[in-house]
Formats: structure tokens, sequence, C-alpha cells
């Protein structure tokens, strides 16, 4: 083997590398989001009354995003966050924000915490997605 041949299998060694870890921190972040707002197996979701606290929610790459989300009524529901344009496209080593914008987000957390769970679980969460693609850590 010559050395421009060991250097090209290194190559596409390492983009190949690259690949699977940007697949594994974008079906964490996927899951993290869904937690976060809805809950499942790593947290119980955003506590709703009006809707306002869990629509307030934003995903971004490298720079949190902090945008109040908007309050529903019984005639028109509020949305639910599409938090996925914050992650597709994601790749290992960027830094994930996942921030919510209204004001009394922290108080909630204090008296009935839906962050923490989710945050304490993340170890976990990576690698439930790397095993289930196929790819543990």
């Amino acid at each position: 083997m010559s050395a421009s041949e060991f250097e090209a299998q290194v190559l596409r060694f390492q983009r190949s590398l690259e690949t699977q870890s940007d697949r594994v921190v974008q079906g964490a972040a996927l899951v993290i989001a869904d937690n976060l707002v809805a809950g499942g197996r790593y947290g119980p979701g955003t506590p709703v009354d009006t809707g306002f606290l869990r629509s307030s929610w934003r995903a971004s790459r490298n720079a949190p995003e902090t945008v109040e989300g908007v309050a529903g009524t019984s005639e028109s529901p509020t949305p639910e966050p599409d938090l996925s344009g914050g992650v597709i496209g994601a790749r290992a080593g960027e830094v994930l924000y996942f921030t919510n914008g209204a004001e009394y987000a922290g108080i909630v957390e204090e008296r009935q915490p839906f962050v923490a769970p989710v945050a304490a679980n993340v170890p976990q969460i990576v690698a439930d997605v790397a095993r289930r693609l196929g790819e543990a850590p």
C-alpha cells in the first residue's frame, strides 16, 4: 500500500466518523428537545397552563436564541414549538442551545423541575441514540 492510498483510507475513515458523530448529535438533540417540551423517558416535559411557557422553547446552534412564545386560547390552542430547525444540520463540536424565553421559566423550574431531569440524562440520551443508530460511543 502506498502512502497516498493509506492517506486516502484515513481520510475516508475520518469522514465516516464525522458523519456518524453528526448523526448521533442530531438524534440526541431531537430526543432532548422532545423531552424538554412534551416529556418522555428522560423528563416530564414543560408544564402547561396557558401554553406560553411550552411555546417559548427555542433551539439554536452556537448562540442562544430567546424569543417568547405565544399563549393560546380555547378557540386557538398554542402551537407546539418546532425545535428541529435549530437541530437539523447540527455537527459534532457545535454548541447546541435549548432556551426558553418566558421570563418565569426559572420560577417554574424551581417549583416543578422539567429541565434538570433531562439535563441529568444527556449522557444516557447520547448513549441510547448511538446504540439505536448502531454507533455506540
